[in-house]
């Protein structure tokens, strides 16, 4: 629908009501016809005319992107940020400019861009055309028609009387006016709110249409989408250290000699060589060598209050900063250490430190959050004692208060190594420990066949799914956790309409760069 078409268009239904107010039968039936046309004049000037610019707005955008964005010889980055009014519409411009101050200070921080989705969208939209009350309008014009028949007909019928032949007939006279009204006004509401509703809903329905095909081109030429983003930015972290690795003379340590060579080591016992993957050779001595080195340490990430961004705790995250590289990427290395079970030994490094350094705010009175700490499968398995009293020694041994410390086990440990599970989970509640299920991923069912476990949260994770499904899989999920009584934590969230959608749920707590950076420890104070 071009915008001369729905201008005609709206101008036709508005010409349709002044004919039925010229040729109404009364002056009453003039005055609820009137009515109409009043609240049809009001839903136009702020609501359709205004999707009718936004539309307008959209059209203008993907041109601009395809004008001034799509260039052999200037980044689009570059072009965007030297953009001005892209829509050559205020509202979405002033929009768009928000966009772009809060990009800019994410790329400035190495950050994941946001998506414009967060911004301008169906419900930022429907918001400032006023949709939901002019979605009520066909409704209402429907219901003065209906209390116009009622008016009619109590008229009419108010004034029947038969005291006499003459009373008789004046009163058929206007009860027979009294229904013409009624009929009349009946069918006026029907008419006009029929035309309103196909007008508005195709108004609308072009709306949604360009907004979509302008977002999809600017995913496509200018910032793609969150998911493509971070998958992009995964492969060039992983083929960057991979390269880099390579020119690194590598000398194998002792570990690896051993391993290589059928014997065994006292330096490294029980690592073996994968004859798999090509990045875990490379990176297998490497991550030895860090060990020896003292390269693995750690970083905090908040967990805050969804509504009031509160910082109610944090997670004890393992980071790598390799001697020459720098910062290695987790996703890169920590399949590689849990696999190879080294992932233990930095464990209990990481764990001690942390305990160390809750000890120092203990002692200088720094105001600090409970710290949760990651427990993996092969933790839970390669401990020949049980590990909560690993974590009780540590508590004593630094005087930390258990109600300040938290573990987190992952998913698979329950479902690879069940009992071991539920017995650490039951040890460390007894302890006044809080215990969180980690990495779940929304999947209720091999929760359930775990009998008596008993933690205190899951904490969901949506970093994989859709940023599009997500929403609809947050709510399913929520939906189930309502059913049995579960808590629910949330990670890697992306974007604010998966905000919107778990504090609909009932999510309280949530974690992730999207909320807040990871903030090295001697950095680290309750906000």
């Amino acid at each position: 629908m071009s915008r001369g078409i729905a201008y005609f268009s709206i101008f036709a239904m508005i010409a349709a009501n002044g004919a039925l107010i010229f040729f109404a039968p009364d002056s009453l039936s003039m005055i609820i016809v009137g009515v109409m046309l009043l609240f049809i004049l009001v839903a136009t000037l702020f609501g359709l005319l205004q999707m009718i610019n936004f539309t307008t707005g959209f059209k203008t955008g993907k041109q601009t992107i395809r004008d001034n964005l799509v260039s052999p010889t200037e980044s689009a980055w570059t072009a965007l940020m030297s953009l001005g009014d892209m829509f050559g519409n205020k509202t979405l411009d002033n929009i768009f400019e928000e966009y772009k101050v809060k990009i800019r200070f994410q790329r400035e921080s190495e950050q994941t861009l946001n998506e414009l989705d967060d911004y301008i969208n169906e419900e930022t939209v429907a918001m400032r055309c006023w949709n939901g009350v002019v979605a009520q309008i066909p409704g209402t014009l429907t219901g003065i028609g209906v209390l116009g028949t009622f008016v009619g007909l109590l008229l009419g019928i108010g004034s029947v009387g038969f005291s006499s032949a003459e009373a008789a007939l004046e009163s058929i006279q206007t009860l027979l006016s009294g229904i013409n009204i009624a009929f009349y006004t009946s069918i006026a509401g029907i008419i006009m709110s029929i035309l309103f509703n196909i007008i508005y809903r195709m108004i609308w329905n072009v709306t949604t249409r360009e907004l979509g095909l302008y977002l999809d081109d600017f995913h496509k030429y200018v910032i793609p989408t969150v998911d493509e983003q971070e998958r992009y930015k995964e492969q060039l972290n992983r083929e960057y250290v991979l390269e880099r690795l390579e020119r690194i003379p590598r000398e194998m340590p002792n570990a690896m000699a051993g391993a290589s060579g059928g014997g065994s080591s006292s330096h490294m016992p029980g690592v073996r060589v994968a004859s798999g993957s090509m990045n875990e050779k490379i990176l297998l001595p490497q991550i030895i060598q860090g060990i020896k080195e003292n390269e693995f340490t750690y970083a905090l990430s908040p967990k805050h209050d969804i509504h009031t961004r509160e910082m109610l705790s944090a997670e004890a995250v393992i980071r790598w900063h390799h001697k020459k590289l720098g910062s290695i990427p987790q996703n890169i290395f920590m399949p590689i250490i849990e696999e190879n079970g080294l992932i233990t030994k930095i464990s209990r490094q990481i764990w001690e430190d942390v305990f160390r350094q809750m000890h120092e705010w203990e002692e200088n009175n720094v105001p600090y959050v409970p710290v949760a700490l990651n427990i993996t499968k092969v933790d839970l398995l390669s401990d020949k004692g049980d590990i909560s009293d690993f974590f009780k020694f540590m508590i004593d041994k630094y005087n930390i208060p258990p109600r300040m410390v938290e573990i987190e086990i992952a998913m698979d440990a329950f479902t690879d190594a069940k009992e071991v599970a539920v017995e650490c989970v039951n040890s460390f509640r007894a302890k006044g420990i809080k215990v969180i299920l980690d990495k779940f991923d929304g999947n209720f069912v091999p929760i359930d066949a775990i009998e008596n476990l008993k933690v205190d949260a899951l904490k969901l994770t949506v970093s994989g799914y859709d940023t599009k499904d997500s929403c609809t899989i947050i709510e399913e999920v929520y939906d189930q956790a309502r059913i049995r009584s579960c808590v629910v934590d949330c990670e890697g969230i992306k974007s604010m309409e998966q905000v919107k959608a778990l504090r609909k749920g009932g999510c309280r707590l949530v974690q992730g760069s999207f909320f807040s950076p990871l903030i090295n420890p001697d950095e680290f104070v309750k906000q």
